[in-house]
């Protein structure tokens, strides 16, 4: 992108500035536009293959690890576990009612108004090539953040749905469970992601914070201010679950 700008600046500027006056000239402006918004394209679907790479991973490792607990604790083999298309399924959850690809699709905006924002006033003021590119620097840098941000926030939920899958198989198994908040304690930990540490879901099987938020788990209260870089996760605690029929003969 900073190339395209290079060139455009190399091509048109007069005195060492670039201005919006020669810029609207012979259609160089919607030219330039459409260049930026090509490069801008492939973002999301650059962010959306690691999002689903780094998912897959996390959902599988939290599956199993939630999965190996209860075997630990119960010292038997459940056959449960999770196919390709469950993994996807989980992955591709809606969040709040919003895909993956409707979130990445209005970052995306946000990112190309910015950014032409940045030019358009580098232009105006007539800037030279040093401060537009400082500017666009700093707009791409934004971009980038905030993609970064949905990685670590849809991998996280990821992770959540799949404990809580782990969960609902054993529970279909015939093991009955209370759900539990771990937080993850640190000096990042948010006051609210502190007091749910150790709270159980409700019979409804969710989760209510002191605010009266409800969610079924970290990351899925659709509420930016709980969900953005939340570490949370959530654990099964064993109430009750079937003996074996070698069990029961032993105990009679």
């Amino acid at each position: 992108m900073e190339l395209i700008v290079a060139n455009t600046f190399t091509k048109y500027e007069k005195g060492g500035k670039l201005t919006q006056a020669e810029m609207m000239k012979y259609g160089r402006m919607e030219v330039f536009q459409k260049k930026l918004q090509a490069e801008m394209k492939e973002f999301p679907k650059e962010i959306k293959s690691v999002v689903l790479a780094t998912s897959a991973k996390s959902v599988k490792e939290s599956y199993y690890r939630t999965s190996y607990s209860f075997e630990a604790v119960l010292r038997d083999v459940f056959l449960f576990g999770l196919e390709s298309k469950d993994i996807q399924q989980i992955i591709n959850m809606y969040s709040g009612g919003v895909s993956l690809d409707e979130r990445l699709k209005k970052n995306n905006a946000d990112n190309i108004w910015k950014i032409k924002s940045s030019i358009a006033q580098g232009l105006i003021f007539g800037q030279g090539f040093g401060q537009m590119t400082r500017n666009l620097k700093q707009a791409i840098g934004g971009a980038t953040y905030k993609a970064f941000r949905i990685l670590t926030t849809e991998t996280h939920r990821s992770a959540v749905e799949a404990e809580l899958r782990a969960i609902e198989d054993a529970e279909n198994d015939g093991i009955k469970t209370d759900r539990v908040w771990l937080a993850t304690l640190g000096a990042r930990t948010r006051d609210s992601h502190r007091y749910m540490d150790t709270q159980k879901a409700g019979k409804d099987k969710y989760f209510k914070f002191r605010s009266g938020i409800v969610t079924k788990g970290p990351g899925m209260s659709n509420v930016a201010a709980e969900d953005i870089h939340c570490r949370c996760s959530v654990a099964p605690e064993i109430i009750d679950y079937p003996l074996k029929k070698e069990e029961a003969v032993q105990m009679e």
